[in-house]
């Protein structure tokens, strides 16, 4: 599965309260910290890895729902995240459009 297919398959089953509006964002945000919290915790606690893939999964799930909010795509993000600037035909992110 690629970066597109991935975020398809987020889509598709993302369900969560104020979905396509700002509080949606927010939800998907504040889920993200909260399973960024989990990931800590099992990386500090020298826990199985798969319990760490697991929380990573989950935190990817949320950058993918929150990336396809404001228009954008992982490998957008990916490519920002790697070269630590702007990417090819960069389009303004909007997440509360």
């Amino acid at each position: 599965m690629n970066y597109g297919e991935y975020q398809s398959f987020v889509a598709e089953r993302s369900f969560y309260p104020g979905a396509g509006t700002i509080l949606g964002a927010a939800y998907c945000g504040l889920k993200m910290a909260g399973e960024a919290g989990e990931l800590l915790d099992h990386v500090v606690s020298e826990s199985e890895d798969i319990l760490v893939v697991k929380e990573l999964g989950d935190v990817l799930w949320y950058v993918s729902a929150v990336a396809r909010r404001g228009g954008t795509s992982l490998s957008e993000v990916i490519a920002r995240a790697a070269t630590g600037g702007p990417v090819q035909g960069e389009v303004a992110f909007d997440v509360l459009g």
